[in-house]
């Protein structure tokens, strides 16, 4: 019995790494409809996608400036019981200043901090230049300084 469920087990990841880089090669392509498509039939096949697989179908949405299908992503990874990573909601982020929803990536950044998600150099570069696309220069100084608060420092991107 416990050989059947590692083969299940083991199949499982190998298929959610295949899933993964067809989702991968959607985004890149700038089909985040495709994207998105992939992941709702991995979801009717029975297989829970796991937070790489949902980071993938986000950075599609965000290639395409898809702000509101990332954020529906990334609610229905913690719907499902996966807890969403940094990376997860950088993505995000992303989406959301491609998209200019400066404030929706701001309450990613307070989500991030009441789960102890630590903000890191992307978090900050993503959401300071979610302020600069939405012209609220202002309080993306006030960002800026508390990324150095934090001891980050700036880099090319920031």
């Amino acid at each position: 019995m416990r050989v059947g469920w590692r083969r299940v087990a083991t199949a499982s990841r190998a298929e959610l790494k295949r899933w993964t880089a067809v989702i991968d090669g959607l985004g890149r392509q700038r089909s985040w409809h495709g994207a998105l498509e992939a992941l709702e039939e991995l979801k009717a096949s029975g297989v829970q996608p796991d937070v790489v697989l949902c980071t993938s179908a986000i950075n599609a949405c965000s290639r395409a400036r898809q702000w509101a299908h990332a954020l529906h992503v990334l609610g229905g990874l913690a719907h499902s019981g996966v807890l969403p990573d940094a990376i997860a909601y950088n993505a995000t982020i992303t989406a959301c200043e491609r998209g200019s929803q400066w404030r929706r990536g701001l309450q990613l950044m307070a989500q991030m901090r009441s789960q102890s998600i630590e903000l890191g150099l992307t978090t900050f570069n993503a959401s300071i230049s979610a302020c600069e696309k939405g012209g609220n220069w202002a309080l993306g100084l006030r960002l800026l300084v508390q990324m150095q608060d934090t001891g980050l420092q700036p880099n090319v991107i920031t």
